[in-house]
């Protein structure tokens, strides 16, 4: 009887030790982005059990033993952290997780486009916030000033065209051709005059040494790393925008009218004890504009210069794909013209103005899980055209600055442009500069086409990668200048009649056609 009950208190005990004991449960599955992509080296432990866990695979693919009740955590730089209660065993969990803007920002971009934290960087690395740059202007160099801590910019020039704004990296680091900073935009050289905010994905700027030592000479004004928006694997997303800008002039020097100019002249005269410029008849003349043509009172300002000047800007991109292809595509366009005032009756005159065209295009293929494909292709195209003598408009700017109201007219009464000397040499207005002599086109366009080849090599040594990359780039410089003079005259005195007296002092001649261009193709290849 003993016997008997001795192996029944046995039977009870394992009984309970064996009811005592948690099942082992098996959670195996993948780890996905938001675009679908799997995710390697995401971390996935136990929450409040140290040492219980492991990584996702080059798949994205993890296995972990668990029991019931447990927490599981899952974590990567740059993504939120999921929490999964296990309640079962599970053999194809899906776990998704979502980008973290305030942990992006802990992860910047350093030499050679390498991704570094913040906490185990040495260098001077500035990550820029995309958003303050994503506002519409003439250019992307005039709104780093003041943005970015280190950049010094200087806009020399409001002229369309020559008003992007020069910028330097903590100063000048060198002397010579360039003194500028390497810019790179998706790895290659390029200009950020070019590019269209609304396409740039991250914007670093490498300020010293430590940060530039790979780039050697080329960096030691500092390097701008630009990268560009890519796909997504996601429904198509459509980004639309138009906007108006208006300038106005806001301060010019403001001169005298002609009568108050003949008062202080003569004042001027008597002080260096001279006789009077103008007697008391002429200045009844300048005063009630009894005789306009040997009397003017002209604002060559006015003449010449509007007070407001427009620009329109357009961009419109699409951004989407699948699995295996992604694509990023967008388009701008810049019309922007001048303040000048140009006589709408010239056949000579071309509105003033400097007018740019872009379009990108990045498409990413997933050849095999462990192999990408990408194809990028950057067009810039940009038209200019100026009015007036030489190379520039400043002296036009010279003209209506330094020509008094009373030296002569915007045209005679007869219809005729006048001149006047200076010197020896008959001059002419800057009416008849901008309406009626040169005119100046500048085209340029730039082309660039790359090709990478990416293979991932983290199943044998953990983000060991092989890069080979090619590109291929075009550009051009056209320039036509169309000379012409029309004819022009000096009212010397009137006569008898009191009909005007004119010497032709300028003869009309044949329009000349001048153009010359020239064209560069550069190939890069690298691994």
């Amino acid at each position: 009887m003993k016997k008997y009950i001795l192996l029944s208190l046995l039977f009870f005990c394992n009984a309970s030790i064996m009811m005592g004991q948690e099942k082992q449960l098996t959670i195996s599955g993948h780890v996905f982005d938001e675009s679908n992509e799997s995710l390697p080296g995401v971390s996935v432990y136990l929450k409040d059990r140290a040492g219980v866990g492991t990584s996702t695979d080059i798949n994205g693919a993890f296995k972990l033993s668990a029991q019931k009740g447990d927490m599981i955590i899952f974590s990567f730089i740059g993504y939120k952290k999921m929490e999964h209660i296990v309640l079962k065993d599970e053999k194809n969990l899906r776990i998704m997780l979502k980008s973290d803007s305030q942990q992006m920002d802990e992860v910047v971009i350093t030499g050679m486009g390498t991704k570094e934290k913040k906490v185990n960087l040495t260098g001077a690395v500035t990550n820029v916030d995309i958003s303050q740059i994503q506002t519409p202007a003439t250019s992307l160099t005039n709104m780093l000033g003041g943005r970015v801590p280190g950049i010094i910019s200087v806009q020399s020039s409001g002229e369309p065209g020559s008003n992007m704004s020069e910028f330097w990296i903590r100063g000048i680091g060198t002397f010579g051709a360039s003194s500028s900073a390497l810019v790179l935009i998706d790895g290659l050289e390029g200009d950020l005059n070019s590019i269209d905010p609304a396409d740039i994905e991250s914007f670093s700027v490498l300020k010293d040494a430590s940060a530039t030592a790979v780039y050697g000479v080329r960096g030691a004004n500092g390097v701008v790393l630009v990268t560009t928006k890519h796909g997504t694997s996601d429904k198509m997303e459509v980004n639309v925008r138009a906007n108006v800008k208006i300038s106005y002039l806001t301060k010019l020097p403001e001169y005298l009218r002609a009568y108050d100019y003949a008062v202080l002249a003569n004042e001027a005269s008597a002080m260096r004890g001279a006789q009077p410029i103008y007697d008391d008849i002429e200045l009844k003349a300048i005063q009630y504009h009894l005789d306009p043509d040997f009397y003017p009172d002209v604002n060559w300002q006015d003449e010449i210069l509007k007070r407001t000047s427009l620009q329109q800007t357009y961009y419109a991109s699409a951004r989407g794909g699948g699995s295996i292809a992604r694509y990023f595509v967008s388009m701008n366009m810049s019309n922007e013209s001048a303040i000048y005032k140009q006589d709408e009756n010239s056949k000579y005159i071309k509105d003033v103005h400097y007018n740019t065209y872009g379009m990108r295009l990045n498409v990413d293929f997933n050849l095999t899980k462990t192999t990408e494909l990408y194809f990028g292709s950057d067009i810039y195209l940009s038209s200019q055209a100026l009015p007036g003598q030489g190379a520039s408009t400043d002296q036009l700017w010279d003209a209506q600055a330094k020509l008094t109201p009373l030296t002569i007219p915007v045209r005679y009464s007869t219809g005729e442009l006048p001149t006047y000397k200076s010197g020896a040499k008959d001059v002419y207005s800057p009416y008849a500069m901008l309406n009626y002599t040169d005119l100046k086109n500048i085209n340029t366009y730039s082309g660039t086409y790359t090709i990478r080849l990416q293979q991932d090599f983290s199943f044998l040594l953990r983000n060991l990668a092989l890069n080979i990359q090619g590109a291929y780039s075009n550009s051009s410089y056209f320039e036509e200048t169309r000379s012409v003079k029309p004819d022009m005259y000096w009212a010397e005195r009137r006569d008898e009649n009191g009909n005007l007296e004119l010497i032709h002092t300028i003869k009309k001649e044949v329009p000349e056609i001048l153009s010359s261009g020239k064209s560069n193709l550069e190939s890069y290849a690298e691994r």
